[in-house]
């Protein structure tokens, strides 16, 4: 496991998936395309994800170099910050590049924008430096003022279209609005309100999570969006961890209940490899046949059961949690999703994000994705923590 923990590490701070060079310097791509070799666009969600796992890994390891990469990620962040007064997105970020030529994308993400805020919010706990917090709160208010669904309390809009200066964007798919991933709220809203005492980011976080709980089957699974079409366990597992780190903020049982429901509805959906797949319950006809014929094995989704059930349990708990759950089985699978051997060294070290295998045939998806790795490798440390009975302390840290 120490190898693999390096080689996650190496990937996501040594290679092509972090640029370098000019206005998108230390920004983070969204993955590698490996069929190609090449990166296609800055990612500026995957880059809030990138500053609170360097936060995350200098709070682990106590090296500085970590704590570096962080604030270079973030000093990035606040300089593509929209601060326009007079404009609809003031404090808002924006979706990323296109790369090579590093054309703006002009889409501004309800859920891209939380996981900024988290990873502002992970850095000024361990910097306490203003900015961050200020850029914070902006971000926090034009989500409140913008972004909240007309008639639905806890509901959200999901994206807002600047070009066509539209924020309706109605779809069955988890990224639509009223989707269940904007559970996550909780987790930098919560964070805010425990900081500057304003009321206003805690009652979002709940009435969001309330909105979600709404969404919620008496099996523990989670509809994607209000459109009730299929459960999606990437998202399903965001949800989740809203509501896990609601119950450490809050202490209200019902988030845990909630939360452990879901998450033993995901166990009883392993396959005998150890993975989760994407979708479940899915009514559109056509493509649940596809994906009986391929289903895909989701390793962002794989890393979030592991996370959420190690932290079902205090750390004197932890052994029991990992047999209860089969969480030995889920790392296997992981670890078997991580390329170690290639002549790629962009590659090397990085987590397939999506594998489908079929008569003997083994199907990867074209694009490594950041986050599968970033989720992957908190779940390796949190793992090996928990086989050494060491405190668990990364349920503030969980992004």
């Amino acid at each position: 496991m120490k190898k693999n923990i390096e080689l996650l590490i190496s990937w996501l701070t040594d290679t092509g998936v972090i640029n370098r060079e000019g206005e998108i310097s230390c920004s983070t791509n969204n993955g590698y395309y490996w069929r190609t070799g090449s990166y296609k666009y800055v990612y500026n969600e995957v880059t809030g994800y990138s500053v609170s796992a360097f936060v995350y890994l200098y709070k682990t390891f106590a090296d500085e170099s970590y704590l570096n990469l962080a604030k270079d990620a973030a000093a990035y962040l606040l300089n593509i910050q929209d601060r326009e007064d007079s404009s609809g997105v003031n404090g808002a970020f924006f979706y990323g590049y296109r790369l090579p030529r590093k054309e703006r994308i002009d889409l501004y993400y309800t859920f891209d924008n939380f996981i900024i805020i988290n990873g502002l919010l992970d850095l000024h706990s361990v910097t306490g430096e203003p900015a961050l917090l200020q850029a914070a709160l902006i971000c926090a208010d034009w989500i409140l003022k913008y972004m909240r669904y007309d008639g639905v309390p806890g509901g959200f809009y999901a994206k807002y279209d600047r070009g066509a200066d539209t924020k309706i964007f109605r779809t069955a798919d988890f990224a639509g609005d009223l989707g269940v991933l904007h559970g996550k709220i909780a987790v930098p809203f919560l964070k805010l309100w425990r900081i500057v005492g304003d009321d206003r980011y805690r009652k979002a976080a709940v009435d969001a999570l309330d909105f979600c709980l709404t969404l919620q089957n008496e099996d523990g699974s989670f509809w994607a969006n209000k459109r009730k079409v299929y459960v999606f366990s990437h998202a399903m597992c965001y949800a989740a961890e809203g509501l896990m780190y609601a119950y450490h903020a809050l202490g209200e049982d019902r988030y845990r209940i909630a939360a452990t429901a879901a998450l033993n509805f995901l166990k009883g959906k392993l396959q005998p490899n150890g993975s989760l797949l994407h979708i479940y319950k899915d009514k559109n006809l056509l493509r649940g046949a596809l994906f009986s014929v391929f289903p895909f094995s989701a390793t962002d989704a794989s890393s979030q059961y592991v996370r959420l059930a190690l932290l079902c349990a205090d750390s004197a708990k932890s052994a029991e949690n990992i047999k209860l759950y089969d969480v030995d089985k889920v790392i296997k699978f992981l670890v078997s999703s991580q390329v170690m051997e290639t002549k790629d060294p962009n590659l090397r070290g990085a987590v397939w994000h999506k594998i489908s295998e079929r008569w003997g045939i083994k199907r990867m998806s074209p694009v490594v994705s950041t986050w599968c790795s970033q989720f992957c490798l908190q779940a390796f440390i949190e793992y090996e923590r928990s086989n050494k009975d060491q405190a668990r302390f990364f349920i503030e840290h969980l992004y």
